[in-house]
């Protein structure tokens, strides 16, 4: 039974101390996900930012074409030269009448892509299309270029009203995007903030696209995801901390160290209450047998109702009741004893009482009663057999085997009084 205790003290603690742990684990992961949120987010508006501005150049291109669509190369130059003079990531920027490019600036180191026709490129083809069905920028790649390396590419359609006011498909602006460039400016190429990030959406897929960027296994693995958002769908992002999920909370230690001072706490106090428990059986255990032992015929009643709860061996020899047997323990010791006695043992108001039965020998001709009240809810009631010359000698030594309430000259008054 010990055993037992001290077992579901321990694992109650362990319990609530994995509980406990578990609690501030989730937490702790749950403040580093918002805390990669606030990085990630950083990073993403850098990355908005920095592509939205390269975007904003063509819509300048556009709206010149659509007012003037006799643009001649010089006037593309002039134009392409002064809107490329400030920060950007863009490698050219194209014209392409009727969807074949004509016009590139830069054109040193790009004029492999004069000439090409979108509608005879495989690759770019779908996309081209798509821009002038959409009549919005549409962000293509990354992807190898024509003129080498790899790159984003941007396209947007560019419509103009003839004489007659009727909007007519003038052909398709284009510009290259340093994607490593993009990448190096904002900050992602470099691994900040202490995280890694990877990025999908080719082709503005979103979720749907290849990984262009960073490690593919973010995406399968639990990893804090947002969305780019691109003129026409979207990117996909991906990060975590380098060091990956810390799934174990700096308090954790501080929460074992309480629990296993509470455990002990708790062992300890258990290990007092056996001990206090088995001296109080060890009590009961003297008395009862110190009780049933006694040379005085005793019994112990409630004082509540005068039932007699228990009676010793010579109260039993008094009474002529013989030991109980196996079969006789059930019954109540009241239905034992004779009518005199258990009217004299309910005689609960009086200090001591006397009887006789014509029944008995000369010897216990009369006996008398010692009510004793101590602090345990019984009553103790020493009855023994006496002569009138020694009842006040039996009634001073009653009072000296059994702890009273109540003084002994208390007793001889009431005798006295008798």
């Amino acid at each position: 039974m010990r055993f037992i205790s001290s077992l579901i003290i321990v694992l109650s603690v362990l319990l609530f101390d994995t509980v406990l742990e578990q609690l501030f684990a989730s937490r702790h992961i749950q403040n580093q996900r918002i805390a990669v949120v606030e990085k990630l987010g950083l990073l993403r508006a850098q990355l908005e930012g920095s592509l939205n501005a390269n975007l904003h150049l063509l819509n300048g291109v556009s709206a010149y074409i659509s007012i003037n669509p006799d643009i001649t190369p010089t006037e593309f130059n002039t134009l392409a030269a002064k809107l490329m003079e400030n920060k950007h990531q863009l490698r050219n920027i194209a014209a392409a009448p009727d969807l074949v490019v004509r016009y590139i600036y830069p054109l040193e180191g790009n004029q492999a892509a004069l000439g090409l026709d979108y509608t005879n490129n495989p690759q770019q083809r779908a996309a081209a299309l798509q821009a002038r069905d959409l009549n919005t920028i549409v962000v293509a790649g990354p992807l190898n270029l024509a003129q080498g390396g790899v790159g984003l590419i941007a396209r947007l359609p560019v419509f103009y009203d003839d004489k007659s006011g009727q909007r007519q498909f003038w052909g398709m602006i284009s510009s290259v995007l340093d994607s490593n460039k993009l990448f190096d400016q904002t900050g992602i190429s470099s691994r900040p903030l202490g995280l890694d990030i990877a990025i999908r959406g080719k082709d503005s897929k979103g979720p749907e696209g290849e990984v262009f960027f960073g490690n593919p296994n973010l995406f399968n693995t639990p990893s804090t995801l947002l969305r780019v958002n691109l003129p026409y769908g979207s990117w996909q992002m991906a990060a975590r901390p380098q060091q990956g999920w810390d799934t174990q909370s700096p308090y954790s230690w501080y929460i074992r160290l309480i629990f296993l001072t509470l455990g002990l706490i708790m062992l300890y106090a258990s290990h007092l209450r056996r001990r206090q428990l088995a001296h109080e059986r060890l009590n009961q255990a003297t008395f009862f047998n110190a009780f049933e032992e006694s040379p005085l015929g005793t019994a112990i009643t409630d004082p509540a109702n005068g039932n007699v709860l228990n009676i010793n061996r010579s109260l039993r020899q008094m009474a002529g009741i013989a030991d109980p047997q196996l079969d006789e323990l059930s019954k109540p010791p009241e239905s034992q004893l004779p009518e005199s006695i258990l009217a004299l043992l309910h005689r609960a108001d009086r200090p001591w009482s006397e009887c006789s039965n014509p029944g008995w020998s000369r010897r216990r001709k009369a006996v008398a009663l010692f009510s004793l009240r101590t602090s345990d809810p019984g009553r103790y009631s020493v009855v023994n057999g006496i002569s009138r010359y020694h009842r006040a000698q039996s009634v001073a030594e009653s009072t000296a085997i059994v702890e009273t309430g109540y003084r002994p000259h208390q007793r001889r008054r009431h005798y006295n009084q008798r």
